[in-house]
């Protein structure tokens, strides 16, 4: 394993990160011109202490291949970036980082033009790719989140502002599972998949749907909200597929015409 090179990448990378990426404010008090190690941890979901031993390249030191999807992700590595990374501790490049065909801009230009309708467009591993404006003002930035933050089963138990937005959490947290269970099954030997698995499994609300082995696909599903400041939002999720068969466009538009006046007041006022 090479771990001095590995690590002067890493440190060329974080340093060289352009902080509105990240959702940061570069002002007079900031030393750093790029990422600092602990933001890199934080956002990668390791200690501070772990993530300096590899960039320090210290001997001996064997990041997981967990490790490297997250530091690679964080650091927003391009294909050709993530296989040096890869060829560098001399460990195979997991299926799910095999190349997957871009977004259209077509579809992107779809997500945007569902304004005021929060939308957002994920990946077969239920990561979250690109949201709206109206995603944003009702659920929050997601941006400068890491692939784990990313991911809809992750946000579903890990957001305390999705528990606090659905008006029935335990039923719309079994419906995601539900769905989750069922894009698994197409890969079942992702690590990245299984990780997520790890972490939310011990969540309360996840053993029962779990365990009652409920499957759904993208269908439609009825959503109630309660925003505050703004009230009760009755949304229906559709969901489409692109052309590729990689990416779906998830759409919660208005349900009736209270919630349509709700939203366009929403993206009026954010």
């Amino acid at each position: 394993m090479n771990e001095k090179p590995l690590g002067h990448f890493f440190r060329y990378k974080r340093s060289t990160a352009n902080l509105k990426d990240y959702g940061i404010v570069q002002d007079t008090h900031r030393r750093a011109s790029g990422l600092t190690r602990e933001e890199v941890a934080e956002r990668a979901n390791l200690s501070t202490d772990w993530y300096v031993r590899i960039e320090q390249g210290r001997t001996g030191v064997n990041p997981s291949v967990e490790v490297l999807e997250a530091l690679c992700e964080v650091l927003r590595l391009n294909d050709a970036e993530i296989n040096y990374v890869f060829n560098l501790v001399e460990k195979k490049l997991p299926p799910e980082l095999n190349h997957i065909p871009d977004i259209s801009g077509d579809f992107v230009r779809l997500l945007n033009f569902q304004n005021p309708y929060p939308a957002f467009i994920m990946d077969r591993n239920f990561i979250i790719q690109k949201t709206n404006r109206a995603f944003v003002e009702l659920y929050g930035k997601l941006d400068s989140k890491s692939k784990i933050q990313r991911n809809l089963l992750w946000q579903t138990f890990k957001n305390p502002v999705l528990r606090d937005l659905f008006s029935d959490w335990n039923e719309y947290a079994a419906k995601r599972v539900a769905q989750f269970r069922q894009l698994y099954s197409e890969n079942p030997n992702s690590s990245y998949l299984y990780k997520i698995y790890e972490m939310i499994r011990d969540e309360p609300g996840f053993s029962q749907p779990w365990e009652q082995l409920d499957v759904l696909d993208m269908q439609t599903l009825r959503l109630l909200l309660k925003k505050p400041r703004v009230g009760e939002l009755y949304l229906t999720e559709t969901t489409l597929i692109s052309s590729t068969k990689t990416h779906f466009l998830v759409i919660q538009s208005a349900a009736d015409q209270v919630t349509e006046e709700k939203l366009r007041q929403l993206c009026q006022n954010g």
